[in-house]
């Protein structure tokens, strides 16, 4: 069965703090369960993941466990999928994230509520509509369709536009061509073995000899066919003379494979690598044009932006990015002098993020390696 969604809500929104994403009050009770989307591939999240956290209240009581809580890797989209949940009509139901992370302020939030037992009819003896119950009597409405045997065995309640034929029940059931068509009935219901079907236009599968057939014999046929056997698979064949030759092909308009394929016949193989035609057709329609390259580097160089380096010792081999935000950081943040140390601090100026020891003998100033502030 299909979820049903009940609700959904979109906006772009602060979660560094826990912020409500989605309110509704469902008219039936149910079983629920919620959706949450983070980052649209334009309003993302930062990136540095951690445990988001998931608060649900319904009725003004808050569902357990609570939080839920959901570990994020360093993607920037990700989403949060909750527990099921059930409540009841016209209970307010409402659902709120809260990101690790405090420079997700700005990121687009879809949110979704689902009904996990939405439109599933109760099981009732009897009823005119729900689940039907093996062995009970049965209600028929106007256009619902029963089986042979439950009509020859259960009592029915049927509606005002049904009519039972006075034949049901009956040890034997004569259908008519059109009906023996339309359904797939138990056999023992219409026909005794040696009985005679005339008129019927479409056979699924027959057992036994058949006189003849005036149409499409679809499918395998075991046996044989006007005192012919069919070929089995492995079977051998008498071909006439010259049926597979070279020499009976017009070279100008078809073209035989031959074993040294040179000249007008030379034809694509598969190569040592096993690639065919079409497997390099798909590796050439994959490959990225100039053009696409040149906008996804530009797209790094002008859009993408990157968190400076943390409280950390610079490693001695690490990517550009690190390197670059490294010269940004000690070019832009707070740095601090005294007497023996020079520290680097972080873009709030509350932290020492690299320390380097400095001494002056008089001849040379000297300063070391930073590595982790203190």
């Amino acid at each position: 069965m299909a979820l049903h969604q009940l609700d959904t809500e979109n906006a772009d929104r602060d979660i560094s703090s826990l912020v409500t994403v989605l309110t509704d009050s469902p008219a039936v009770s149910g079983v629920l369960i919620g959706l949450i989307k983070l980052g649209d591939g334009v309003k993302d999240l930062d990136g540095t993941g951690g445990d988001f956290s998931l608060v649900i209240t319904v009725g003004g009581q808050t569902v357990q466990p609570s939080p839920q809580t959901v570990t994020f890797s360093t993607a920037v989209r990700g989403m949060i999928w909750t527990t099921p949940f059930p409540i009841v009509a016209g209970d307010e139901v409402i659902m709120r994230v809260l990101s690790p992370n405090a420079a997700d302020t700005d990121v687009d939030c879809t949110a979704y509520l689902y009904d996990t037992t939405y439109a599933q009819p109760d099981a009732i003896a009897g009823a005119a509509s729900g689940i039907a119950i093996v062995g009970s009597e049965m209600v028929v409405p106007d256009t619902q369709k029963v089986d042979v045997n439950t009509l020859k065995t259960k009592a029915l309640t049927v509606g005002a536009a049904v009519t039972i034929n006075a034949s049901v029940g009956a040890a034997t059931i004569v259908p008519t061509n059109t009906q023996f068509e339309a359904r797939s009935m138990p056999t023992a219901d219409y026909v005794v073995v040696g009985d005679t079907i005339a008129g019927v236009t479409t056979v699924g599968s027959v057992s036994g000899a058949v006189g003849s057939v005036a149409g499409n014999v679809d499918g395998l046929v075991s046996g044989t066919v006007a005192g012919k056997t069919p070929a089995e698979a492995g079977d051998a064949m008498t071909l006439a003379a010259d049926s597979i030759k070279k020499v009976t092909y017009d070279e100008s308009t078809a073209w035989p494979l031959l074993s040294a394929d040179t000249g007008a016949s030379q034809v694509a193989r598969v190569g040592a690598d096993g690639d065919t035609l079409e497997t390099l057709s798909d590796q050439m329609d994959g490959t990225a044009t100039p053009a696409q390259v040149n906008e996804q580097v530009l797209d790094v160089l002008n859009v993408d932006t990157f968190a400076e380096p943390g409280d950390e010792a610079p490693a001695a081999t690490t990517t550009l990015v690190n390197k670059i935000s490294y010269c940004f950081k000690f070019l832009r943040n707070k740095i601090e002098t005294t007497a023996t140390k020079t520290h680097v601090y972080n873009d709030a100026g509350a932290n020492k993020d690299q320390t380097a020891t400095i001494s002056d003998d008089g001849t040379t100033f000297t300063r070391g390696k930073f590595g982790a502030g203190e």
